[in-house]
Parts: C-alpha cells; structure tokens; sequence
C-alpha cells in the first residue's frame, strides 16, 4: 500500500533550491520530504539544482568588457536597425554586407560592401569596391521596378 504524500509545488522546489525559503518550518518538511524518498519530488529539485549550478556558472563564460567594446565599436557602421530606415531617408536599407574584418584576421587587399536598398516601386542594388592602398572605387548599381503580386 502506497503512503499519500503532500506534494510541493514547482515554484516553492525552485526556492528551496535557491535557498530562499524564508520559513525554517515549511524548509524542514520539504527535506523531510525529500528525505522520506519521494521520487517525483527528488526529480524536480535534482533538475531546478542543475538550472541553478548552470546559471552560477555562467558568468564564467562572459567576455571581458574591453572585448564587448572592440567588437561594438568594429560594427558600428554595420547593418543596425536604426540605421535602416530613418525618417528624413528616401529609401530603406534592406540588407549591408559591410562586416569589419576583425583585429588579428589577414584580409584580402581589395574591400567590398553591398546594399540592398527599397524605395518604393524601386530596388537598389549597389555594389562597391575599393581597392586596398588606391584611390580606385568602383561602383555598381541595378536598379529594379518591383511590381505587387
């Protein structure tokens, strides 16, 4: 015959974990519980300690500041959203394939960048490349109507 229980809810497991549980009584009766060999209740706190040794490792794997702020500043010039449609702006930025290269990383001597811009009815496709030590740029552009299907 199988002995009735009184079962903890998930978020109070959670806090006993976590070692919030202000109460000292109802802390007790949860080890007693647990103490007393209830398997569902051992299955729940055994994943919430597991989330929790995670979460307490995980600043572990933080990269320093000096890192977040090289990299911010590399991609400033990049595809953000607030560049992609400003309100004094004829056309829209669809896509930028500007990506810094990265300090450390070798890089061919010839750079290329490509937008993607919507201006509606019209699409423009621009293409630039400049050429590494040189004042030489070329420019593409296509020009495309686009028509509502």
């Amino acid at each position: 015959m199988e002995i009735l229980m009184k079962h903890f809810p998930v978020e109070e497991w959670i806090d006993f974990v976590r070692q919030v549980i202000r109460r000292t009584k109802r802390k007790e009766r949860m080890k007693e519980h647990l103490e007393q060999g209830c398997k569902s209740c051992s299955k729940i706190v055994s994943l919430w300690q597991r989330v929790w040794q995670t979460a307490e490792t995980e600043t572990n794997y933080r990269p320093p500041g000096d890192a977040v702020r090289i990299a911010k500043a590399s991609l400033a010039g990049s595809n953000s959203t607030a560049e992609q449609k400003r309100p004094d702006s004829l056309a829209e930025l669809l896509f930028d394939g500007f990506w810094p290269v990265p300090e450390g990383v070798r890089s061919s001597s010839i750079r290329t960048r490509h937008m993607f811009y919507r201006a509606d009815p019209l699409q423009i496709d621009l293409l630039i490349d400049a050429t590494w030590r040189s004042w030489a740029i070329t420019c593409r552009s296509q020009f495309r109507t686009c028509v509502a299907a």
